[in-house]
């Protein structure tokens, strides 16, 4: 199946997914997820990470951004900028932030080169359609994280940034397959987070 037939899949799947869950399932799934996601706070004692909003039926919540917050020193939160690059600010409070382009909520100030100069950042939990156990992450399709893992890349590359952040992605349970298509330009991710599952990318699978 090629890369772009999977995507599509796996939206439509997730929305129908999505489309059968009460609100108060919603909320318990997404309160699994936390946790999740606070085990691999706990685990790699990251303190200045970066994260997103979640829209729609994409995993997370309010809380789910507000709880990361509460565990770390430093959330940083995505703007998207007219130019096709991502840009990262701090989170505050919701009051803080403004809308964006296509009307997403973003940080009002940027930290210039957050990802890309030192200290840079711990961890990165990446929004994703599927995500596989050896690391193969399929995103939304738009390539904006695609260009921001790449600048950091480059970054290390040239020595400007000390390590690679921890890359984490984070999908529903149904959404963590063996292995998801991917193009050479494609980062792969350390470790999937769904609502039961912390799983280690570099962990051969069973």
């Amino acid at each position: 199946m090629s890369k772009a037939s999977f995507r599509s899949a796996a939206r439509t799947a997730r929305a129908t997914v999505y489309s059968q869950w009460s609100p108060s399932e919603q909320a318990a799934i997404n309160a699994d997820l936390t946790n999740t996601c606070c085990r691999l706070l706990s685990l790699t004692q990251a303190q200045r990470i970066c994260a997103y909003i979640p829209l729609g039926d994409e995993p997370g919540n309010r809380d789910w951004v507000e709880t990361l917050a509460a565990h770390t020193h430093e959330l940083y939160l995505p703007r998207s900028e007219a130019t096709g690059e991502l840009t990262w600010g701090p989170f505050t409070t919701w009051e803080e932030l403004v809308e964006g382009r296509f009307h997403i909520s973003q940080p009002r100030t940027v930290i210039p080169h957050l990802l890309t100069t030192a200290p840079g950042v711990d961890l990165i939990f990446l929004p994703a359609t599927s995500v596989g156990r050896d690391g193969t992450r399929m995103g939304r399709g738009a390539g904006y994280y695609d260009r921001a893992l790449a600048a950091i890349t480059a970054a290390v590359t040239s020595g400007a940034l000390a390590a690679t952040p921890v890359l984490a992605a984070v999908v529903y349970s149904h959404e963590l397959r063996n292995t998801v298509p991917t193009e050479p330009h494609d980062a792969h991710v350390d470790w999937a987070v769904t609502p039961t599952e912390l799983h280690n990318c570099a962990t051969p699978s069973a």
